[in-house]
């Protein structure tokens, strides 16, 4: 048996590409195509076999193959009404940095790549050979030091400190003549 035929907007009229035709439970079913048009063909497809037709914002229809057999079947359009939307805070924060410039100074060392921080010796265990392993009181990883990424404006702030003395030195080179 071959069953087709046409899907459409009952309120428009208009033909309804991607609508879905399956029968439950089998993994037997269709879509149209972009005007609206279905085939579906099986030997052993029967003329009381059911299935249901959807298409997001229609409501489901339910049909025997027989039903649907050359005609146009129309879709009416239908609105869910949702509740309450709450959204949260997220439970993930990226973590922040502990050591940031507090200072221009402490910005330019940074961007110079002049960083002075020593590290804290409380983050990894001293290890004499010979001497019993000690227990780590922290968790087993380590802690990995990056240097700082600089922040534009020291970049900004050192080419105008380079413009600034360009310009002292033109200045009182001119001066001279």
């Amino acid at each position: 048996m071959k069953i087709f035929g046409y899907i459409k907007d009952i309120t428009t009229g208009a033909p309804m590409p991607f609508v879905n035709l399956a029968r439950e439970g089998s993994g037997i079913g269709t879509t149209t195509n972009m005007e609206g048009f279905f085939t579906l063909e099986g030997a052993n497809l029967t003329g009381n076999w059911e299935f249901t037709i959807t298409h997001i914002g229609y409501t489901p229809v339910k049909l025997k193959a027989s039903e649907m057999q050359g005609g146009t079947i129309y879709l009416n359009p239908s609105s869910t009404a949702i509740g309450e939307v709450v959204i949260n805070e997220p439970k993930y924060r990226p973590p922040t940095p502990t050591t940031r410039p507090t200072s221009w100074l402490d910005g330019l060392k940074a961007g110079l790549g002049l960083n002075t921080e020593q590290p804290n010796p409380n983050e990894v265990p001293i290890i004499n050979p010979g001497a019993p392993t000690p227990q780590p009181t922290t968790p087993p990883y380590t802690t990995a030091r990056y240097q700082e990424k600089t922040n534009p404006l020291v970049w900004v702030g050192l080419g105008v400190g380079v413009l600034a003395i360009l310009v002292v030195v033109i200045v009182a080179s001119k001066g001279r003549r």
